[in-house]
């Protein structure tokens, strides 16, 4: 499956790994810039799934606090999001090194490949505005 990913979107990864982890860093927010992202991601790519800003932050602490592993190696976190409709599937994305692509990039992927491609399409756009700052 393809991943899209810049420098931008690398930083601000490593950036939300370090904030969620409890390791501030001066002068940025990268946690709100990714609550930010993945509500647009939600609205343009994934618009059935039920996106929760608080929700979205607890998964992510539960996954890296107090795991100094995952946070120097960039473990992918999965975040699961339930359908709007409550029923079916809940639907699964991964933030953190792809190792399946080349270089170990650091990305955003989906488990289920339609909506992946809508996610790495909405990425690429992001990417060429220049809004992941």
């Amino acid at each position: 499956m393809k991943t899209t990913t810049s420098d931008k979107l690398a930083t601000l990864i490593a950036g939300f790994y370090a904030e969620t982890y409890g390791e501030r860093i001066v002068s940025r927010d990268d946690t709100s810039k990714m609550l930010a992202l993945f509500a647009r991601l939600q609205q343009q790519a994934f618009p059935g799934y039920l996106f929760q800003p608080a929700q979205f932050l607890t998964q992510a602490k539960t996954q890296l606090v107090g795991n100094r592993k995952a946070l120097h190696n960039y473990h992918p976190l999965s975040f699961r999001f339930a359908p709007l409709s409550g029923q079916g599937e809940p639907m699964v994305i991964d933030i953190g090194v792809m190792e399946a692509e080349p270089n170990n990039i650091l990305g955003i992927r989906a488990e289920n490949p339609a909506t992946n491609d809508r996610i790495q399409s909405v990425l690429e756009m992001v990417s060429r505005e220049d809004t992941i700052s």
